[in-house]
């Protein structure tokens, strides 16, 4: 079939290929840890997850409350607090609730209530922080990692540059590419400050600027679009006042 499709296509899988193994060389030689760091991060995170369930169950009035659990959830919400019930099973018109939603049923619920959802949601944000860039890693019985490996003083990622449908370079195991940054004036936050260049070498990063929007503009020849990106102008800041928004200058 590849070599059905044409030159341009076979181009690509050239192309691709040699940047998988540059992405696989990438992944081998990994990025050093800061062994202090991850310890101590994981010390704090540890305690803030501790500190969260123990807040939760006391407005819960629930001293079992098991926030992973949705049934805890949807105990606490809507019976507890009253919520109304947003979704059901198609089968058997049981109550579900997913935590995107918590937001949109605070009007809903009495002041407790609403800091019940304040804090589960600021748990759940930390335990994935925790889960995913802090917790000793463990595979599942698919071979699956959770949590992060350490070898040689290093985590691994696997890179792949074929997976994601805008052609994005994607890693895991961890994912490296989104390690949050964390809050400027919370230290601990900063999970990046743990992962860094081994000795000799340097991290750099980099990005295309709207590069989705730019290969609209090219395929399609639409002029006005190619007209801004000519002029270095920012799409965002020029189409939302044409949507009845603000004027330019009071977009941040």
């Amino acid at each position: 079939e590849l070599l059905q499709s044409g030159p341009a296509v076979i181009g690509l899988f050239r192309r691709k290929m040699a940047v998988s193994d540059v992405a696989r060389r990438i992944g081998a030689r990994g990025l050093h840890v800061d062994i202090a760091r991850l310890e101590e991060a994981r010390s704090v995170y540890a305690d803030r997850l501790l500190k969260g369930l123990q807040e939760m169950r006391s407005l819960s009035g629930l001293p079992h409350l098991n926030p992973h659990k949705n049934t805890d959830l949807i105990d606490v919400i809507y019976r507890h607090f009253g919520a109304p019930i947003t979704a059901r099973t198609a089968k058997t018109r049981q109550p579900v609730l997913q935590a995107a939603l918590l937001p949109r049923l605070r009007p809903y619920v009495p002041p407790e209530g609403k800091k019940f959802i304040g804090a589960y949601l600021e748990w759940k944000s930390t335990a994935k922080i925790e889960s995913t860039y802090l917790r000793k890693g463990h595979r599942d019985n698919g071979g699956r990692l959770h949590g992060i490996e350490i070898i040689d003083g290093a985590v691994h990622s696997i890179f792949s540059v074929t997976v994601a449908d805008t052609d994005r370079w994607v890693s895991r195991d961890p994912n490296v590419q989104n390690v949050p940054e964390g809050d400027p004036d919370d230290p601990m936050s900063n999970c990046r400050a743990i992962y860094m260049a081994r000795p000799g070498m340097k991290i750099y990063g980099f990005d295309w600027s709207a590069l989705e929007l730019r290969i609209d503009a090219f395929q399609s020849g639409d002029q006005p679009l190619i007209n801004l990106f000519q002029r270095d102008l920012d799409l965002r800041r020029q189409g939302v006042p044409k949507k009845g928004r603000p004027d330019t200058h009071r977009i941040n």
